[in-house]
């Protein structure tokens, strides 16, 4: 289990971080992640950031804010809650 997940926002990660519970910061490049970084922010899970608009200066307070603001601590609560009674990725590969 890790505090917050700092990455590329691709759906792989985006899956793990969320059976993590924790909270994300997604640095936006390319493809699907611009539909999976939006969604996580709708769920108060984490925040997006445009590569293109951002330097290494702009990640530590993005960062900072996920760990602190108390909105993302009560969601990672909320979410390992609901991430527990999922099966697991192995148990739907074996349902299809």
């Amino acid at each position: 289990m890790c505090d917050a997940v700092v990455f590329h926002g691709g759906s792989g990660s985006a899956r793990a971080a969320l059976a993590m519970s924790s909270p994300q910061l997604c640095l936006l490049q390319a493809a699907h992640q611009f539909l999976n970084a939006p969604a996580a922010a709708r769920a108060a899970g984490g925040l997006a950031i445009y590569v293109d608009e951002v330097d290494a200066a702009d990640v530590a307070p993005g960062t900072q804010r996920l760990l602190e603001d108390s909105c993302y601590r009560k969601t990672r609560r909320r979410l390992a809650e609901q991430t527990g009674c999922m099966p697991s990725d192995d148990e739907v590969a074996l349902v299809l």
